[in-house]
């Protein structure tokens, strides 16, 4: 379960990241800080999904409570945003 969750997660990342440099380098001024972080950040995905194949970071118990939190914070986020963009139309 936990390789599932993990190739969730880099999929979003990397998907998330892909859509942020698809309507920056439409600019015609490209930010040297957008493209050092467009370098990072796989980078540190990649370290962080090794580790964490590797190595328990999380405990159980820590990690049982913290899903329920994340998927709520990461719904209302989402639901921000998309009544923030239709506000602004």
């Amino acid at each position: 379960m936990q390789r599932i969750e993990l190739i969730a997660l880099a999929g979003i990342v990397l998907s998330g990241l892909a859509v942020v440099a698809a309507r920056r380098f439409h600019a015609p001024s490209r930010s040297t800080g957008l493209q050092l972080a467009l370098g990072l950040v796989p980078g540190v995905l990649g370290t962080f999904l090794v580790l964490v194949s590797r190595v328990d970071l999380v405990p159980d118990e820590l990690e049982a409570a913290a899903i329920p939190v994340l998927v709520v914070l990461i719904t209302v986020g989402a639901v921000m945003v998309t009544i923030y963009r239709f506000r602004r139309e």
